[in-house]
């Protein structure tokens, strides 16, 4: 698995680590509401 910083540095990776971040620390933790303004705000900072 790439690290953190790899995966900032390429933008290809990006969306591998949003998801691998909400299945590890959010999804099933967090609440649905609050599970998708998260997955909102790293969405954005894609674009």
């Amino acid at each position: 698995m790439a690290s953190l910083s790899e995966c900032l540095n390429s933008a290809d990776d990006n969306p591998k680590w949003i998801e691998r971040y909400l299945d590890l620390v959010v999804r099933g933790i967090r609440s649905a509401k609050v599970t998708g303004k998260i997955d909102r705000r790293l969405e954005r900072l894609l674009k």
